[in-house]
């Protein structure tokens, strides 16, 4: 179990895990009113872990987090490629 500090000064209290195909976070409030289970099928996807790990500010921030400027030129006809950032190994620890 781990604290995980919000931007918006909110303080989470949970755990994130992965298995074969799965990437899982699982966070409350202290209180435990508000909480967050989220998971993403699929394994070795850095884009996906850290898309799931902007959840939490959505949910508990209402808050969407900052993407990456992309690099890449729009295609000709059609949206620009979606800007991934980096994943992170896990949530930072902090006291």
């Amino acid at each position: 179990m781990r604290r995980y500090d919000l931007s918006c000064g909110t303080r989470v209290y949970g755990h994130t895990g992965t298995v074969q195909g799965y990437y899982t976070y699982a966070f409350a409030t202290r209180d435990g009113r508000r909480s967050l289970a989220a998971m993403a099928n699929t394994s070795n996807r850095g884009g996906a872990n850290t898309a799931l790990g902007g959840t939490l500010e959505a949910a508990f921030c209402g808050t969407k987090p900052p993407r990456p400027a992309s690099s890449s030129p729009a295609r000709p006809g059609g949206p620009a490629p979606a800007a991934v950032g980096p994943a992170e190994a896990d949530l930072p620890e902090r006291r």
